[in-house]
C-alpha cells in the first residue's frame, strides 16, 4: 500500500479481529482463547480502547487494544498490528496510531477532564518505534517466571546473598 486508508472503528469483541493479526505479534505471550473467552468483560471497562482498522472495502487488516491507566495518566497499547501490505505505507502506520491515540485522550481530556501524558508500547523492534519518534523509557521490563502446573518449567533461582 502506498497510502495509508485504514479507518479506526471501536469495536467491542476481541474476535471480530482476525486471528492472523494477532499471531504476528512477535512475542505476544496471551491465550488467545482466553482472551476471546474473557474480552467481553476487558471492553466493557471505559479504560479499555479495541478499534479494528477497516481498508475501504470494510475489511479488517488491523487491530488496535489500548488500556488506560487513571492513577498515572498513562495509555499502554497491549496489541498493535497491522497486515504487511500496511507497514510499507507511505505514512507511517505506527505514526497514524500514534496520532489517532493522541487526538482520542485529547477527546478525554476534553469531556472528562483526565490528562493522559504518555503511550507506552511493547516492542521487539525498538529501532522502528525510535524512527517514528518514541524514546526508549528509563524503566526495563522484567520478568520471573513461576513454574506452572502445565509446563513443569521451573524457574533459575538465585541465591540471596550472605549478608
Amino acid at each position: 500500500m502506498d497510502k495509508w486508508d485504514l479507518q479506526f472503528i471501536r469495536i467491542y469483541d476481541f474476535r471480530l479481529i482476525p486471528i492472523r493479526l494477532y499471531e504476528q505479534v512477535k512475542g505476544l505471550e496471551m491465550d488467545l482463547d482466553r482472551l476471546f473467552l474473557m474480552g467481553n468483560t476487558l471492553t466493557r471497562s471505559p479504560l479499555t480502547m479495541l478499534y479494528a482498522l477497516s481498508d475501504p472495502t470494510h475489511a479488517i487488516r488491523g487491530v488496535l487494544w489500548a488500556s488506560l491507566d487513571m492513577l498515572t495518566d498513562r495509555c499502554y497499547v497491549n496489541i498493535y498490528s497491522v497486515d504487511p501490505d500496511y507497514q510499507t505505507a507511505e505514512q507511517s502506520p505506527l505514526l497514524q496510531v500514534k496520532k489517532f491515540l493522541v487526538d482520542e485522550l485529547a477527546k478525554i481530556k476534553a469531556t472528562d477532564g483526565f490528562t493522559f501524558n504518555k503511550i507506552f508500547f511493547d516492542t521487539s523492534r525498538p529501532q522502528v518505534f525510535e524512527k517514528a519518534g518514541l524514546k526508549k523509557h528509563d524503566l526495563t521490563r522484567m520478568v520471573y517466571e513461576i513454574e506452572t502446573q502445565e509446563t513443569g518449567k521451573t524457574p533459575e533461582t538465585t541465591e540471596a546473598p550472605d549478608g
